[in-house]
């Protein structure tokens, strides 16, 4: 019962840790997409009003959407939620 209980604490703590992980690549990427967005604006500038400008600004706001999505900032920060846990899940975390 000990190891049992032992075990599922090392997995909801591995658990927490493959989250974060996750967010702060998600997080990585936003920014670098944040940034490209911004240039992709400046590209945009210096288009005369035309159709590819439209479809340029087009393409910026399904962008600008898609990030929001994607920066775990964007959302609530809270612990996240564990998975129970399986025999075969806990079975790496029992010694």
């Amino acid at each position: 019962q000990i190891a049992l209980e032992r075990a599922e604490r090392m997995y909801v703590e591995a658990h927490r840790a493959e989250v974060l992980a996750d967010q702060v690549s998600a997080w990585q990427y936003s920014n670098q997409l944040r940034q490209y967005i911004a240039a992709m604006r400046q590209a945009v500038d210096d288009i005369e009003e035309s159709p590819e400008r439209d479809e340029a600004f087009e393409w910026i706001d399904w962008a600008m959407r898609h990030l929001e999505q994607l920066d775990p900032l964007g959302r609530r920060l809270a612990m996240p939620d564990t998975p129970l846990p399986t025999v075969d899940v806990l079975r790496p975390f029992l010694r």
